[in-house]
């Protein structure tokens, strides 16, 4: 009986050891992970990180990654690990109960099933939410063929590319900010002062023309005073609309403020670039603008032209 008692004793502590051991490599790699989501540039690649890590900080698991889209009416698998059971592609955010309730979600212990796993045949199955700043981002759905309680690392993990995620977004959403004109979304003065040295080295390296356009709205103070504030913005917006719609998939369409616009032809000689420029002034002339219903009249537009190597080798 002694005997008995002490082998199962040494069990139990070879299982706690193990246990033990089992933690510290899955604590390790969440720590791992973390400095890995840090690198990461994308949302894309930060989710196919994860992947990876969770395969080490889960042994024994397989899973799938979701992403709440901008739109927030679905969300869409991202990426996996292990041989997760079939799984949609996209799913409604309703179709899982872990992002109905806010929190993890064990199918088993709660007695209910999850839409998207009804063709999991996995014995067990926990849903994570991924959540920063108060917000849904998406989930993390792990399968597991027995019961087990690393709950609370999945939790961590999540946490950890939550917020990875969230700060990729929001970085994503100053970058924007501070490269795009809000009223017409059209790259502002700043993008062109990035892309003018560039485009003027790859012309210089490539010995091609390298032409600008500095296009201004005649008169544009009249439509503020006769129509309003409102209307001059429409009168921009259909301007810019109007160079997006005429230039060539290569050219780059500046707004430099307000009514000043700019446009980059690469690779485009003076008499192209003239070429350019009366196209550009003649659809302005044919453009009908309407604001609230009423006509705003004619628009004009008067347009100067320099090319790189030709009227000047000086970018600025």
């Amino acid at each position: 009986q002694a005997i008995e008692q002490a082998s199962l004793a040494n069990g139990q502590l070879e299982a706690t050891v193990t246990r033990i051991e089992a933690d510290r490599i899955s604590t390790g790699a969440l720590a791992r992970f973390a400095g890995l989501l840090q690198a990461c540039p994308t949302v894309e690649e930060a989710f196919r990180v994860s992947a990876h890590s969770l395969a080490l900080i889960l042994p024994g698991t397989s899973g799938t990654l979701y992403l709440l889209r901008n739109s927030r009416d679905h969300v869409e698998a991202m990426a996996d690990w292990g041989q997760p059971s079939p799984r949609p592609n996209q799913m409604g955010p309703l179709d899982c109960w872990a992002l109905r309730v806010g929190k993890s979600f064990d199918s088993a212990e709660q007695g209910l099933l999850c839409t998207h796993l009804v063709h999991s045949d996995a014995a067990f199955r926990t849903c994570v939410p991924l959540r920063a700043q108060g917000m849904d981002l998406g989930v993390l759905v792990i399968e597991h063929a027995e019961s087990w309680d690393h709950v609370a690392l999945a939790e961590a993990a999540a946490e950890q590319l939550a917020l990875a995620v969230a700060n990729l977004r929001l970085r994503e959403t100053l970058r924007t900010q501070s490269l795009r004109d809000p009223l017409t979304g059209l790259p502002n003065r700043r993008e062109l002062e990035e892309a003018l040295p560039r485009e003027a080295a790859r012309a210089d390296r490539t010995r091609e023309p390298l032409t600008m356009l500095v296009l201004d709205i005649d008169h544009f103070k009249r439509f503020n005073d006769t129509y309003g504030h409102e209307a001059g913005d429409t009168v921009l917006q259909c301007f810019g609309r109007l160079l997006s719609e005429t230039v060539r998939g290569e050219d780059l369409v500046v707004r430099l403020g307000g009514e000043e616009f700019v446009v980059l032809l690469p690779n485009t000689s003076v008499e192209d670039g003239t070429q350019h420029a009366e196209r550009i002034r003649l659809k302005v002339s044919q453009l009908s603008v309407k604001h609230h219903g009423q006509s705003l009249g004619s628009i004009s537009a008067s347009i100067g032209l320099a090319t790189l190597q030709v009227h000047t080798h000086d970018v600025d």
